[in-house]
């Protein structure tokens, strides 16, 4: 039986993929590639031989464990954005359109630490939107650079990422000084 798509479509996981795809880099790969490689298939024998012990272990792991405070989240976010801060910081600012790919690359590289170690404190509320913010700028600096390199011309591909990031940061810097966590925010 051939469950693979109709997998996909009944669980939902499909739904998943855009996010998904944004916290990996994987591309626009991940629906085509499940369907492609038929782990849909395979994903309900797994998760019956699997489930049962992942679930205990789930609910051991839950056990005690609470969800940090504010404070706590303040402090941690801006430890990360100031660590992140510092990296970036020592990327040098290219002299040619050349090092362009490569300042991005190293900036995509700590921003990229940056949102999984955010994404780690399992944020809620105004915290979550506010790293959601940081993960979609991201994302924009990723598809830049995935512009970069099918050869689009720079200069237009660098405003259309200023016009792209604009919003984005708008929303994000508000959250973030909702939360007084001025080190996260962007300038």
């Amino acid at each position: 039986m051939s469950a693979g798509p109709r997998w996909v479509a009944r669980t939902g996981i499909g739904e998943l993929g855009p996010r998904w795809i944004a916290r990996t880099g994987i591309g626009e790969l991940g629906p085509r590639w499940i369907a492609r490689t038929g782990i849909g298939e395979l994903a309900p024998r797994w998760i019956a031989r699997t489930g049962a012990g992942a679930l205990a272990t789930l609910a051991l792991a839950s056990c005690g464990s609470s969800s940090l405070s504010p404070a706590q989240i303040r402090s941690r976010a801006t430890k990360i954005c100031t660590a992140t801060a510092r990296r970036t910081g020592k990327i040098a600012t290219p002299a040619s359109p050349d090092g362009g790919l490569v300042f991005l690359n190293r900036g995509i590289a700590a921003i990229d630490r940056e949102v999984t170690q955010l994404r780690a404190l399992h944020a809620t509320g105004t915290a979550r939107t506010a790293v959601d913010g940081t993960a979609a700028e991201l994302a924009a600096l990723r598809f830049t650079l995935k512009g970069l390199h099918a050869s689009n011309d720079p200069v237009i591909t660098i405003k259309t990422l200023e016009r792209r990031l604009a919003p984005i940061e708008q929303r994000t810097n508000a959250a973030w000084r909702k939360l007084d966590i001025r080190a996260c925010v962007t300038a």
